[in-house]
């Protein structure tokens, strides 16, 4: 029974990856507008990182596993690395986990990366999202948060003599590719950045997602709190800074690769939409998938955004494409 089920999957795969499809870059990509003060200041990394420990977990191939440690103010941010085995300073992969952590996958996707050659490095989440007690204001805390822990490891990683601070770029997938368009708008250093399954308009989204824990947490909102649908919008409106649909303006075109799935219900296609058209029409790949069932394509995606990574400069130097 096992057997044929892997069958079966690897057949889905197959398909998957013949009906996938792109489209490119507007041929007028726009330009970065300049941040706001308010927004710089909102993400800012509160004060010097002065705290650093990295410790072995394991190695594998001469690829080097840690965990990490940073301290900056009040935030702590905790992380992994993986160091690929490559000679001279490697690029940079900042990677920004899903909904639910993703442990597995964060481990698979980081490993993949550093095969091609890239040191890839992914903060803990900060906490879980949508749970009890979490309205609109403790959402946006925990968003902006997220964005300040992410730019840490990634001051980090600028600091870091076997690592080449010019050549960096970022991989979001679901809820880390919205707080991955968060980072990418005040990092305007990084070379390019691919958002997977990523959408626009979260107070919208957040109505109509199929993601289970979103309609959780609108039972326990409409239970608790007695607040209907249309309400919690606009509460969310009103809270919401985070979005990647209100930051995009602030994120050069030509440095995103959008991956989205025709099939999502989790991200809906009309908030891809939107958040395509914010960011400007940038090059945008697509899977005849759902949010879940994406995962099948994993391997192709991987593939495209190394090429995207490699159009864009991330890549060393004189290291050929695989």
């Amino acid at each position: 029974m096992t057997e044929q089920i892997l069958k079966r999957l690897a057949l889905l795969a197959c398909l998957a990856l013949a009906a996938c499809s792109s489209v490119p870059m507007t041929r007028h990509p726009r330009a970065a507008l300049d941040i706001p003060e308010n927004l710089a200041t909102r993400y800012a990394i509160p004060g010097p990182i002065e705290e650093r420990t990295l410790i072995p977990i394991g190695s594998e191939d001469s690829m080097r596993y840690h965990r990490g440690q940073l301290a900056a103010g009040h935030e702590v941010a905790e992380f992994y690395f993986i160091d690929p085995p490559r000679p001279g300073p490697r690029p940079f992969v900042l990677l920004l986990p899903i909904l639910a952590g993703g442990r597995e996958l964060m481990w698979f996707i980081g490993t993949d990366l550093a095969s091609r050659g890239y040191a890839v490095a992914w903060p803990r989440r900060v906490s879980s999202a949508l749970q009890r007690e979490q309205r609109g204001p403790e959402l946006e805390e925990l968003f902006r948060r997220s964005v300040v822990h992410a730019r840490m490891v990634l001051a980090w990683a600028r600091t870091q003599p076997e690592l080449d601070a010019e050549r960096t770029g970022l991989v979001g997938i679901s809820l880390g590719s919205m707080i991955g368009s968060a980072v990418m708008a005040v990092e305007p250093g990084l070379r390019a950045g691919a958002l997977c399954l990523a959408g626009g308009d979260l107070p919208e989204m957040l109505m109509v997602s199929a993601e289970p824990r979103a309609r959780r947490w609108l039972r326990w909102r409409a239970a608790d709190d007695g607040i209907a649908s249309l309400e919690l919008q606009r509460e969310l409106d009103q809270c919401i800074v985070s979005d990647p649909a209100l930051l995009a303006g602030y994120v050069d075109t030509d440095r995103v690769l959008l991956v989205s799935a025709s099939l999502d219900d989790v991200v809906p296609p009309r908030n891809q939409d939107l958040l395509w058209e914010s960011l400007g029409r940038p090059k945008r790949v697509w899977l005849p998938l759902g949010h879940y069932s994406a995962a099948l394509a994993i391997h192709s995606v991987l593939g495209e955004i190394d090429t995207f990574f490699v159009d864009r400069g991330c890549r060393r130097l004189g290291h050929a494409r695989p």
